[in-house]
C-alpha cells in the first residue's frame, strides 16, 4: 500500500512517502507535487523515504521528475530518511548521486 503526506515544516514542505511506491501510484503523485509546486508557497521540499517499503523504477522516475519540477522554479529538493534496502536500489539505479540526501 502506497502512501504519501505533505506536511509543513519551517520553511519547506516534507512530503512523507510510505508503503510501496511503484508505477500504478506514479500518476496520482505526479498529480499532488503539480499541485504542490505550483502553489508556489514553497522553495525548499523534503522527501522522507522513512516509511519506504518498496520502490521500482516508475517511483525513481517520479522523485526524478519531482527534482526536475523543483529545479525548474529555482527551488531546492532533499530527500531524508531512506531505509537501508531502498538506498541500495538508489545506487545501483544511478539515482543515488543524482540526488542530495540528507
Amino acid at each position: 500500500m502506497y502512501d504519501a503526506t505533505f506536511e509543513p515544516e519551517t520553511n519547506a514542505l516534507v512530503i512523507r512517502i510510505k508503503g510501496s511506491f511503484s508505477f500504478e501510484y506514479t500518476p496520482e503523485f505526479k498529480r499532488q507535487i503539480k499541485e504542490a509546486i505550483g502553489s508556489m508557497q514553497y522553495k525548499k521540499f523534503i522527501a522522507d523515504l522513512s516509511g519506504l517499503t518498496y520502490i521500482d523504477s516508475s517511483g525513481l522516475g517520479s522523485l526524478f521528475h519531482m527534482k526536475n519540477s523543483i529545479d525548474k522554479i529555482g527551488g531546492e529538493m532533499l530527500i531524508r530518511s531512506i531505509p537501508e534496502r531502498i538506498i541500495e536500489v538508489f545506487k545501483s539505479s544511478g539515482f543515488y548521486n543524482v540526488f542530495n540526501i540528507i
